[in-house]
């Protein structure tokens, strides 16, 4: 249990700083079957991004999801994914969007939990000491994240098989 705790500090501690180095977000959907959600991320050229996500429940866990970059260019496609963590660096700047599709689904609901994260390459001329310490270790910070990411999605999935099953986990 205390194991479990550090982790956990160490993971707020990760969000923490990475939102210093660029914006981040982590957030829990629900989609209906035949249903799609996407997001964006205005990034510039060379930028570092990050998507980690899993499918906590529904049907088969399972989840179409995909990447565009500017002018609908295709950066990545999974097709029914349980989970996954891509990271890439933007080839051009602009509009990136990222979507979770169920459209496969014609009956289950699905919940996918995911987090975010971009790592903004260029530095301004003035940056706080801390933040250019930070800075120089965004992309060691970025697959920590991940590696936290899929942790806490490991976690999440467990607590949410106890819940569903409280007398087997008393054994």
């Amino acid at each position: 249990m205390a194991g479990l705790r550090i982790l956990v500090a160490l993971a707020m501690v990760t969000m923490l700083v990475l939102c210093v180095v660029g914006p981040c977000s982590g957030f829990v959907i629900q989609l209906e079957a035949n249903d799609e959600s996407c997001f964006y991320e205005d990034l510039m050229n060379n930028d570092k991004m990050g998507v980690t996500f899993e499918v906590g429940t529904g049907g088969n866990l399972d989840i179409d999801f995909r990447i565009t970059g500017p002018g609908g260019r295709n950066v990545y496609e999974g097709l029914r994914e349980k989970s996954n963590t891509y990271t890439f660096l933007a080839e051009e700047s602009g509009r990136y969007t990222y979507c979770f599709s169920n459209k496969m689904s014609i009956r289950a609901k699905k919940t996918v939990t995911f987090s975010a994260v971009a790592v903004d390459h260029t530095q301004p001329t003035e940056v706080p000491k801390v933040q250019a310490a930070v800075q120089g270790h965004g992309e060691g910070l970025l697959l920590l994240f991940h590696f936290l990411g899929i942790l806490e999605y490991w976690n999440i999935g467990i607590g949410i098989l106890t819940n569903l099953h409280p007398h087997s986990s008393h054994r």
